[in-house]
């Protein structure tokens, strides 16, 4: 099994472009997590709407990060459904628009505002739920991120196969509000000083 890299040309062949069924949205978004950080260069000289939306994804997450502190600060359970909810609300804009060209980047600033503000969120809520175990915590997070990561993949994989293209898409924004919703009803230990 050949386990080495492959080219990039494959991720934006010249079928993505003529909006071949490789050009899905979902297909999309995943291209952008997945070749987000160290491959945007290849990506935006092969094909400009991939590039384009990662960047867009980007700067969105940067201003979701951004904006949840204060947020966070203010009102945590209010951060803590409102930015799972904006992700939700990404995903389901893929759903309803079929991938055309202004909902898709609709789409991702939406999905990139949401889950640059719904880390914050998580993250302060674990600290203030073990306030004096905040290392622990802070590992924890951690490790339950890259397994909700590793399920998330295979899930999705299970349902485009099994059911349809936007089924993780649906799914996902149901776990995502489901999974804020159950946040903040886990109960919070006051502050010690």
């Amino acid at each position: 099994m050949d386990l080495r890299p492959r080219s990039h040309a494959r991720l934006c062949s010249p079928r993505d472009r003529a909006g071949g069924d490789s050009a899905h949205p979902g297909r999309t978004v995943h291209r952008i997590h997945v070749h987000s950080a160290s491959h945007r260069k290849p990506l935006t000289d092969r094909c400009g709407r991939i590039g384009a939306l990662l960047h867009i994804y980007g700067v969105a997450n940067v201003l979701g990060a951004t904006i949840a502190g204060p947020i966070v600060d203010r009102a945590l359970r209010l951060a803590s459904i409102l930015f799972p909810a904006i992700l939700a609300a990404g995903m389901l804009t893929l759903v309803l628009t079929g991938g055309q060209t202004a909902g898709l980047f609709i789409a991702v600033a939406l999905w990139g505002f949401g889950y640059g503000g719904a880390i914050p969120a998580v993250q302060t809520w674990a600290a203030k739920a073990a306030p004096e175990h905040l290392e622990h915590v802070g590992g924890l997070t951690v490790v339950t991120f890259q397994i909700s990561i590793a399920l998330g993949t295979v899930i999705s994989g299970l349902l485009v196969d099994g059911i349809a293209p936007t089924a993780p898409l649906i799914v996902g924004a149901i776990v995502a509000v489901v999974g804020g919703v159950l946040l903040t009803s886990l109960r919070l230990r006051p502050a010690t000083s």
